[in-house]
């Protein structure tokens, strides 16, 4: 259906930290389905009919939605239902029936001979009130129930999801990936692709928000673009490495990444690597090239106007 990216029919996953802009990729991909525009640089082979089916964050829909319009000129929502549910059961096989028989009598009503092509549904959480997202047998009903919706209207079935303290993969049950046949994780403003069943992992996508009318869009940049500015967000997070140093000569290395809250998966190797190779750290190594010590340098407190240089 989007070129490289999401098959016809297939039950699929996005799941990310809150505040990744996750449901505005979402947005973004069910208004490009809906008008036969490319979603961040992939082609739509299926155009037609899209539901966003929310469970959460649905009093502002309208005004994310005016703010897509606006970004597209040309574009509508004449293709595109919103629905803003509560405790929405897909557990529950009545539930179920009724979400089909709807959807598909509103198709009937409003798009006579076309067929749903994208049914999206935020957030898996919210739509399984009575389960438990760590079962794998939950998920496994869960699973089943789109699937049917996807049969029975024809249509790729999303889950937006959240992670849990690892942000590295979704919350809950491991057999949800196992379940899915593409799963896309959003983090830092980058789209990557971390199953694609039968298929070729798509490159990550990097994306950028802006502002239109009184909410923002997500609009696809080039690697190059996005390179720059995490190197000047990098450059500019160096400020704060040499204030500190400055401030506490000699501190250690685990001081530095948790009193200026670097995280603890490579953020603060890689800043200090950077800032060296800039000339605006000295860094002191063993002979078996650990680092022993980091010092700001005269060109780095230079640089930033830190002290009496």
């Amino acid at each position: 259906m989007i070129d490289g990216v999401l098959p016809v029919g297939a039950l699929f996953q996005v799941f990310g930290q809150t505040g990744s802009y996750k449901s505005f990729v979402m947005l973004d991909m069910l208004g490009c389905v809906a008008n036969d525009i490319p979603w961040m640089g992939h082609r739509i082979n299926e155009p037609g009919p899209v539901a966003f089916i929310l469970g959460e964050g649905g009093y502002d829909a309208g005004v994310r939605l005016d703010a897509w319009l606006k970004a597209h000129p040309g574009a509508s929502d004449e293709h595109m239902v919103y629905s803003i549910e509560e405790q929405l059961d897909l557990m529950r096989g009545s539930v179920v029936d009724a979400i089909i028989e709807d959807l598909e009598a509103y198709r009937a009503d409003r798009f006579p001979g076309k067929g749903w092509r994208l049914i999206v549904f935020d957030t898996q959480a919210d739509h399984m009130p009575s389960g438990d997202e760590d079962r794998s047998k939950d998920f496994t009903v869960l699973k089943r129930a789109i699937q049917r919706i996807a049969h029975e209207t024809g249509a790729a079935v999303g889950l937006v999801h959240h992670t849990g303290w690892d942000d590295s993969r979704e919350r809950g049950s491991s057999r949800q990936r196992q379940a899915l046949d593409v799963v896309m994780q959003v983090k830092s403003q980058r789209i990557t692709n971390v199953k694609q069943k039968g298929a070729a992992l798509f490159d990550p996508i990097d994306f950028a928000t802006e502002g239109f009318g009184d909410s923002i869009v997500v609009q696809r940049v080039s690697p190059i673009v996005a390179a720059s500015d995490t190197l000047d967000a990098d450059i500019e997070q160096g400020r704060r490495v040499l204030t500190y140093l400055h401030d506490h000569p000699g501190a250690s290395q685990n001081a530095v990444q948790s009193d200026l809250k670097l995280g603890r998966t490579g953020t603060w190797p890689r800043l200090r690597d950077l800032l060296d190779k800039l000339g605006y750290l000295d860094v002191t190594k063993t002979g078996d090239g650990r680092v022993r010590e980091v010092r700001p340098s005269v060109r780095g407190l230079a640089f930033y106007g830190i002290g009496d240089v």
